[in-house]
C-alpha cells in the first residue's frame, strides 16, 4: 500500500524543508505554512523514499526525507507512472492532481543538497483539488485522471446528411465532468442555437465561455447566450472589444464583435487577462502569446485603427485552450492567429509538456508551401499524437498534413465529438 513518509515544510524556498509530522492541506493553495505554497500550481511536492535512499547510496550522502525539498516524501507509490491529470486520495479528505511531472531544465530550481538535485527529473507537482489533513503513515490512492468531451460545434464544413448547420466560423462545446463550457460562438445566433439544441444543451446549461479573439464569426453568437444567461461568466484577453477590421480593394469593414453584443457583455461577468486563466478545473487559456519568433497566422487586410491611423492587427488578444486530462495535454484552437508554432512554445514554457493532440483552427490558409513544410517538420519532432484541424487551416494545408502525418490527422466538421 503507497503511503505518506514524511510531510515536511521550510520558511523559505532556498532551504531544505524539515519533517513536521503532520500538516494541514489547502485547496488551491498547497501545504499551510510552506513557503511553496501559493506561489503557482505546483502547490505541492511529492518525492519517493526510494529515490532519496538510492541517491544516498550512489551519492555516498546521508539525505533524508525534505533533504530534496519536497513537501510530501511518499512510499511504495511510483510516482514516474502517474500521469498528467491523475488524481491522488491522500489520507481521509484530501484530493491531489497531478500537474506537472520533473521539470523542463530551463526550470530553475533552488535548491539541490550537498550538490544534488533529484526532484526536477524524480519529482512529481500537484496542486490541491480538496483539502484536509496530511499526516505520515497516510494511505495514498490513485484514482486516475479525468477524462473530457469535446464536440465541434460549429465550422465551415459539416458531414454530408448531417443534421448540424454550418458556417464560416467556429464554436467548440466542452463537457469536464459536470460542466459544460463554449470556447467561442460561432458567427450568428441562429446556427449557434440550432447546434446547441442538437447537443440539448441550452444557454442556461452552460458554466462560462471562453473567446479566442474578437473576430465576429467567433463571437457573433454571443449575444444568443448573454440573452438568456446575462451573468454567464465569459474569459478572453483585455483587448477582446477592440474594433477590429478588414480591408478589401477600396471596401474597409468592420469584422469584430458586434457593437450591440459588446453592449451585453460589459453589463456581464467578463474576466480579461493576459496571462492564462483558469475557468473549470484542468481548462486553461494559453494567455497572450507574447513571443512570436515564428510566423503568425495573418489574414490579408486584417487591421486595427490605432491613433487615428488603420495598422495591420497585431492579434494581441489570440489565445487558445489547454485541457489538461489523464491521458495528456490538449490544445483547443480559435483561430491562432498568433501562430501555431507560437502557440505550442507557450504551451510547453506554461504546463510543463507539449499537447499530444491539437484542434481547431491553425489559421495555415495563406501559408505557402515552404511555410506548411516548416509546421509539418516541427509537429513531427514534437510528436504529436492526433490533429484536428478545421475552420482556417485550409484545403491545401490539410492535405499537406494529412499526407505528412497520416492517420494522425482528422477532419473535424461541425458534429465531430472527441474524448480527451
Amino acid at each position: 500500500m503507497a503511503r505518506i513518509h514524511s510531510v515536511n515544510a521550510s520558511a523559505r524556498c532556498s532551504d531544505p524543508k524539515a519533517q513536521i509530522g503532520s500538516g494541514c492541506l489547502q485547496a488551491g493553495h498547497g501545504l499551510v505554512g510552506d513557503a511553496h505554497a501559493g506561489l503557482s500550481e505546483r502547490e505541492v511536492s511529492l518525492l519517493g523514499i526510494e529515490s532519496v535512499w538510492r541517491v544516498n547510496h550512489e551519492q555516498g550522502i546521508n539525505a533524508g526525507p525534505g533533504s530534496f525539498a519536497e513537501n510530501l516524501t511518499t512510499e511504495g507509490l511510483d510516482l514516474l507512472s502517474l500521469r498528467l491529470g491523475d488524481r491522488l486520495q491522500v489520507g481521509e479528505q484530501a484530493l491531489l492532481e497531478v500537474v506537472q511531472i520533473g521539470k523542463p531544465p530551463s526550470d530553475s530550481h533552488t535548491y539541490n543538497y550537498q550538490g544534488v538535485s533529484i526532484l526536477p527529473r524524480e519529482g512529481v507537482f500537484c496542486r490541491v483539488l480538496r483539502g484536509g489533513p496530511v499526516a505520515a503513515g497516510d494511505n495514498i490512492a490513485v484514482l486516475g485522471g479525468r477524462t473530457m468531451r469535446v464536440a465541434c460545434l460549429i465550422d465551415n464544413s459539416v458531414e454530408p446528411r448531417s443534421r448540424y448547420w454550418g458556417e464560416h466560423g467556429l464554436s467548440f462545446l466542452l463537457e469536464v465532468e459536470s460542466q459544460r463550457l463554449l470556447l467561442d460562438t460561432g458567427a450568428s445566433a441562429t446556427i449557434l442555437g440550432h447546434n446547441l439544441a442538437l447537443r440539448q444543451v441550452s444557454p442556461r446549461d452552460l458554466h462560462a465561455v471562453a473567446l479566442s479573439h474578437g473576430h465576429r464569426d467567433h463571437t457573433g453568437g454571443l449575444g444568443l447566450l448573454l440573452q438568456a444567461h446575462p451573468r454567464l461568466p465569459l474569459y478572453a484577453h483585455p483587448a477582446v472589444c477592440e474594433p477590429r477590421y478588414s480591408k478589401r480593394g477600396d471596401e474597409t469593414h468592420e469584422i469584430g464583435m458586434p457593437p450591440e453584443i459588446i453592449a451585453q457583455v460589459a453589463q456581464g461577468e467578463l474576466h480579461t487577462s493576459r496571462g492564462p486563466q483558469e475557468i473549470v478545473p484542468g481548462v486553461w487559456t494559453t494567455g497572450e502569446i507574447v513571443d512570436r519568433p515564428e510566423p503568425e497566422g495573418r489574414g490579408a487586410g486584417h487591421l486595427v485603427r490605432r491613433d487615428g491611423r488603420m495598422l495591420p492587427d497585431p492579434y494581441i488578444d489570440d489565445l487558445s485552450l489547454v485541457l489538461r486530462t489523464e491521458r495528456g495535454l490538449t490544445l483547443l484552437c480559435g483561430c491562432c492567429h498568433a501562430g501555431l508554432l507560437n502557440t505550442l512554445e507557450q504551451v510547453r514554457r506554461n504546463f510543463g509538456a507539449y499537447p499530444r493532440v491539437i484542434a481547431g483552427g491553425t489559421h495555415l490558409v495563406g501559408s505557402d508551401a515552404a511555410g506548411i513544410a516548416h509546421v509539418i517538420a516541427r509537429l513531427q519532432e514534437i510528436g504529436v499524437e492526433a490533429l484536428y484541424p478545421n475552420h482556417c487551416t485550409g484545403q491545401a494545408a490539410y492535405v499537406a498534413l494529412a499526407t505528412a502525418l497520416g492517420d494522425s490527422v482528422h477532419p473535424c466538421p461541425a458534429g465531430t465529438v472527441l474524448e480527451v
